[in-house]
């Protein structure tokens, strides 16, 4: 195991000391995956201002996200994995261009700037920045997945690292029956409302990037992964077994979810 004493609490320090967002992200990638930083390509200024015109923005008075701008510019073409792996989708400011490009030349009363589409999954799915509605994330104008750019970064680190700091992993998810089960009971509740107790009986520390989609929390012996969609799934990552069950049988019949095997 690889333990990193409040982890969260230093990432957010470092953010009141103006760190950038690239040494945020490597100061928890970088404890499991020394490579990533130097496997990051990023895009060139003149793609990134190519990109700002070609989306329409300036018409409708719209920049994009500061935390997009900043990430593109040092992971715009490679960001090792860290979105392109966990979303399914090639991270390119180029191919952006290209598309967004035609798309003004050509039709530019079809486009859509307050839904800036930034990823494009492997069926060709859009990751949308909803600049209209807090800069939200959205995937494919179904369902939000993160509340912002930033947030979705450090919540992308978690699903791909956070398991490789313990020696296990259980992943669940809901089944018909047991969502079925939970869905009036739970109602209106979110992440939080539901953790809470937990939270307080197990000590857990909980991420400062958790929101109304997802959540993360630790504490010494094992670390929880919840993704709010349409139901909700996760993973629990830890090194004592007996103490992992122990917990999964308080929370699963409260979510809805149901051991998965792969």
């Amino acid at each position: 195991m690889i333990h990193v004493e409040n982890i969260w609490g230093y990432i957010y320090v470092m953010q009141m000391e103006k760190a950038s967002l690239i040494e945020r992200l490597n100061f928890y990638i970088g404890k499991v995956d020394d490579a990533w930083i130097s496997s990051l390509i990023g895009a060139s200024k003149e793609d990134i201002d190519l990109l700002k015109k070609y989306s329409g923005l300036k018409e409708h008075n719209l920049e994009l996200p500061n935390s997009f701008i900043e990430f593109i510019d040092k992971a715009g073409e490679g960001d090792g994995g860290l979105i392109s792996n966990v979303l399914n989708g090639k991270m390119s400011v180029k191919r952006l261009v290209d598309i967004n490009k035609g798309i003004y030349e050509m039709w530019p009363e079809t486009m859509h700037p307050f839904e800036f589409e930034f990823l494009y999954d492997e069926v060709g799915i859009p990751y949308i920045i909803k600049l209209g509605n807090n800069n939200e994330i959205e995937y494919e104008n179904t369902c939000y997945i993160s509340s912002s750019f930033e947030k979705l970064l450090f919540q992308c680190a978690v699903r791909k690292y956070e398991e490789m700091f313990y020696q296990k992993k259980i992943r669940f998810g809901a089944s018909i029956k047991s969502f079925k089960e939970s869905k009036n009971r739970r109602k209106g509740d979110t992440i939080m409302s539901i953790m809470d107790e937990l939270i307080k009986e197990y000590n857990l520390e909980c991420a400062w990037f958790n929101d109304n989609y997802f959540f993360c929390a630790r504490n010494d012996i094992f670390s929880i992964i919840l993704l709010k969609r349409v139901a909700m799934a996760g993973q629990l990552s830890g090194n004592d077994i007996s103490q992992m069950d122990d917990f999964l049988r308080r929370l699963l019949p409260m979510i809805g979810a149901e051991i998965q095997s792969f």
